[in-house]
Parts: structure tokens; sequence; C-alpha cells
């Protein structure tokens, strides 16, 4: 049985001297058929439509060639998206700049609800976000973020 590991292993050699990032594998099974999704994005900028493109030809490659892959699947290769949740610190450092929406983990002296809060990030140093309000967030306390979409 594949699993989003097994398919990790197979598709980071391809991904190791690029720009590019595996976001996200999900699995789903339609009627004896494996549908694979995976989200790409690039460290510093967006990724493009021919680059997805890519990168779905260079992973059918490996998996038409892997013993234990099934022959029946489909795949879908894209990118994460605006209304994305941000996870990583490449991912934050690529959008200084854009205000976000940050969902924040209440202090542990403090019963209740997360903050929300929305603020433009203007840096991101050793796990911590910077906004332009002097608002400083520790990313191990967001317990979601997205960037804030202009409409």
């Amino acid at each position: 049985m594949i699993t989003q590991q097994r398919i990790e292993e197979l598709i980071l050699p391809l991904l190791e001297d690029s720009e590019f990032e595996i976001v996200e594998i999900r699995l789903h099974g339609r009627s004896g058929r494996l549908f694979i999704a995976i989200k790409l994005d690039h460290r510093e900028r967006s990724i493009f439509l021919d680059e997805c493109a890519k990168w779905s030809r260079n992973f059918e490659d490996v998996f038409d060639i892997t013993l234990d892959f099934p022959r029946q699947y489909a795949l879908d290769v894209s990118s994460p998206g605006l209304g994305y949740p941000l996870m990583k610190e490449w991912q934050f450092k690529k959008n200084i700049g854009r205000t976000l929406i940050i969902e924040e983990r209440p202090e542990k002296s403090e019963q209740g609800k997360p903050t929300i809060r929305k603020a433009k990030l203007i840096s991101v140093e050793k796990g911590k976000l910077l906004f332009d309000d002097d608002l400083s967030v520790e990313m191990k306390s967001i317990i979601k973020a997205k960037v804030a979409l202009p409409w």
C-alpha cells in the first residue's frame, strides 16, 4: 500500500537541488484507483503552471518505474494558493510585506479563545514573526496563519 511517506521518499530526491518544497501530499482512493494530490511551492516566489506540469511529469516518471507503486493512479500537482495556511518559516519569509491573519494560542495563564490578529509582516527572525505595529509572534504559538486577501 502506498502512503504519503512513501510518495515523499520517492519525490524528495528530485526536489533536492531545487528551490521547490513539498507543502502537502494527500491520498484518496476512488473505486480501485489512487488519487494523489501534491502541493508544491517555490521558496522565494510563486510557482507557475508550467512548473507544476513539469514536476508532475517528473513524479510520474518515478512512480511508473517503482515496482511497489499501483499501476492505476491519478496525479495532481498544484500550488497551495493564497488561501492556504502558512506553516513553514520559508513560507512566512516569502510573504514579508503582506498582511497576515494570525490565530494565536492563548497564553498559558489565560483561559479561553485564541487571539486573532491582522498585521503586515515586516521580518522573520529565528522562529519569530515581526509585524509593522511592533507586534512580535513566536511561530510555535501560531495555530493558523494566512495571507489576508485584499478583497
